[in-house]
């Protein structure tokens, strides 16, 4: 297969009062609501590290980010592992998954996209998906480390390490979430550099840091 290579731009500078960390880590209970809608999918960037794995659990379908309607159609808008642990992307009405297994404390680069007709997954510079699928994705806004659907809690928990920034890119606009902490209270998130916002856990508990 073909080979995508990443692009490393020049960092952003964060504003005053964040200084930028190596990364967050969810352990089940943490993730961002991003804010930001993608209903005819999206590009993505990041690099992650898997901390815990439940392989041949059927109800543990933990997101990277993306998106997912509660209900029929669903709309699956986004990347994930599967209940054994292999990489698979969410597109609407499918979910096309690669031979490629996800390893505990193992580094994967991933780049990839969503979008409707030019769907797919890069892992560490090698394509392992692609699908031309053009059905409807879920317009809710795309969520890091967490499944919007509420069929069993276990498939929103998500275990994992952002290692560095995500980078989204919806109809054109790049958006850089940066790992990063607000100094006034040592709270951790990522800055949404486009947004300017801070975004910080929706869910309960903290990320880990570092």
């Amino acid at each position: 297969m073909p080979r995508r290579h990443h692009v490393i731009p020049q960092q952003s500078i964060l504003p005053s009062g964040y200084t930028r960390l190596n990364y967050i880590e969810g352990t089940g209970t943490q993730y961002i609501d991003t804010s930001l809608s993608a209903a005819n999918g999206f590009d993505f960037e990041c690099a992650v590290i898997f901390t815990r794995m439940f392989a041949g659990d059927n109800t543990y379908q933990p997101y990277i980010v993306g998106s997912h309607n509660m209900s029929y159609p669903y709309g699956r808008n986004g990347v994930q592992i599967d209940y054994n642990s292999f990489f698979q992307l969410g597109l609407g009405d499918t979910y096309p998954r690669c031979s490629t297994q996800a390893t505990e404390n193992t580094k994967y680069m991933l780049k990839g996209s969503t979008v409707k007709g030019a769907s797919y997954l890069s892992i560490n510079g090698n394509v392992v998906i692609s699908s031309a699928d053009s059905s409807a994705r879920s317009s809710n806004p795309l969520f890091v480390f967490y499944n919007q659907w509420e069929y069993n809690a276990n498939r929103r928990k998500s275990y994992i390490r952002l290692d560095g920034e995500m980078i989204l890119t919806i109809n054109g606009v790049r958006h850089e979430l940066i790992p990063a902490l607000r100094c006034v209270d040592n709270k951790p998130g990522l800055y949404s550099v486009s947004q300017d916002v801070f975004l910080v856990n929706a869910g309960s508990g903290e990320f880990l840091f570092g």
